[in-house]
């Protein structure tokens, strides 16, 4: 009976990460670059040809790195395995702030109080001030004050509005976006 070993695909990957750290060999030669995909640890070889070049040193946990090499899946054990072909650190990008968001009620008591034409009235004002960006508005299920119907909550704040009406948008407006000059009218 003869053996046969899985055949493995080998791809190229590219990816921007940060670092978690350096797994060494012999206790001063470096293995491998732990790093974060998607909130999980992975291990990304260093080719014995490259590793002269690799200081550990001379970045932090947490240094962003761009790093391309190839891929594969070793189906006898059934992991991915990554080795690296260049990595060079990658300076971050500032910070967006998070849009604000409205959370409005899309349950049969608000909509049929008001919430729908409250969530139109809210939309399309969005949209007259160029604040798509920055403003997101989201339907969401019952909020748990149905006798005060419609109800809504500005994000992050979570103020709440209750018995919101048509001509509380540029109130609800202002809540979201209270540090912009020209957000009422």
């Amino acid at each position: 009976m003869s053996r046969t070993t899985p055949r493995t695909l080998v791809q190229e990957f590219d990816c921007t990460v940060p670092l978690l750290g350096v797994i060494l060999k012999d206790g001063d030669r470096v293995k491998f670059m732990r790093v974060a995909i998607d909130e999980r640890e992975y291990w990304i070889k260093i080719p014995k040809s490259l590793r002269p070049i690799y200081d550990p040193h001379q970045w932090q946990i947490g240094t962003l790195l761009q790093i391309s090499g190839l891929q594969s899946i070793d189906r006898q054990k059934g992991r991915l395995e990554l080795e690296a072909t260049t990595w060079q650190k990658v300076e971050a990008p500032p910070s967006q702030p998070k849009p604000g968001q409205i959370l409005i009620c899309g349950k049969t008591d608000c909509w049929q109080k008001g919430g729908r034409e409250l969530y139109q009235c809210l939309e399309q004002a969005i949209i007259d001030r160029g604040w798509s960006d920055q403003v997101r508005l989201q339907k969401t299920g019952c909020q748990k004050q149905c006798k005060q119907a419609p109800n809504l909550v500005i994000m992050p704040t979570k103020q709440k509005f209750a018995r919101a009406t048509v001509h509380q948008a540029g109130q609800i407006l202002q809540a979201v976006l209270p540090s912009n000059p020209n957000k009422a009218e």
